[in-house]
C-alpha cells in the first residue's frame, strides 16, 4: 500500500462536539443586537482557526433564523460546518 505524500495535509486538525450557542448581545446605546456565536466548544474552534488550525464542529442547530446566523458565524470564523444538522428541536440560544 503506497500514498502520495502531497496529498497529506501539514495543516492540523481539531474536530469539537460539545455547547455551540448563538450569543445575543444588546447594548442599550445600539438599535440592533449583536448575534456572535459562542459556547465553550464554538470558541475553542474559533481560536484555533485562527491559528491555522482546520476547526471542524460537530454539532446540531435549529431549522429557524437563529440556526442561519450561527451557520454563518461559525463560517465566518473559518469553521467547518458540513457535519452540523439542522433539526426543527435544535436548540442553540443563550
Amino acid at each position: 500500500m503506497s500514498f502520495n505524500t502531497k496529498e497529506i495535509s501539514t495543516m492540523p486538525v481539531v474536530v469539537g462536539t460539545g455547547l455551540v450557542v448563538l450569543d445575543i448581545i444588546i447594548n442599550n446605546g445600539d438599535k440592533q443586537p449583536i448575534f456572535n456565536v459562542g459556547g465553550t466548544c464554538a470558541n475553542v474552534l474559533a481560536g484555533l482557526s485562527f491559528l491555522g488550525w482546520q476547526s471542524i464542529a460537530i454539532s446540531r442547530c435549529g431549522k429557524d433564523l437563529a440556526g442561519d446566523i450561527l451557520l454563518e458565524d461559525l463560517l465566518r470564523n473559518g469553521i467547518d460546518i458540513n457535519h452540523i444538522s439542522k433539526e426543527e428541536n435544535g436548540t442553540i440560544l443563550s
